[in-house]
């Protein structure tokens, strides 16, 4: 059954909605994960001998954060999706917009690959600052 030309309007306001949602999510969570950028290269270039260790508490954070960054964009990221695939992919006006750049955009870099490559940057941060601690001798 086709959709209505008011399913589709109704469709493109939550479609809007919902990618809006997703920069503003996308957005606060790079100016987050710069915040714990700055900590971390703060503690471990200056200070006292403390710092390494404090450094690996804001490594974890932000690893437990991308973690939280993707438990929190990929749903949003699949209803994006099933909403195009339903009612979208069934307008011209749509269909014209979409395959002006020569059809579909890779999904999931936002809401997938970001987090993870995040993630993995913070790991080797966390080992990073903890082999600095070892060095200095500190208790971990």
């Amino acid at each position: 059954m086709e959709p209505t030309k008011d399913e589709i309007t109704r469709a493109a306001g939550y479609f809007h909605e919902a990618n809006q949602l997703l920069a503003q999510r996308f957005n606060y969570s790079l100016v987050a994960h710069s915040m714990a950028l700055t900590a971390y290269a703060t503690c471990i270039g200056f200070g006292s001998a403390n710092n390494p260790i404090v450094a690996a508490l804001v490594a974890f954070f932000g690893a437990y954060y991308s973690i939280v960054q993707f438990i929190i964009t990929h749903p949003l990221s699949k209803r994006i999706d099933a909403l195009r695939a339903a009612y979208l992919m069934k307008d011209d006006v749509y269909l014209v917009y979409k395959n002006a750049v020569g059809g579909n955009r890779p999904r999931g870099v936002q809401s997938v690959h970001v987090p993870f490559v995040l993630f993995f940057c913070w790991a080797l941060l966390f080992v990073y600052a903890l082999v600095a601690s070892f060095r200095l001798g500190l208790p971990f």
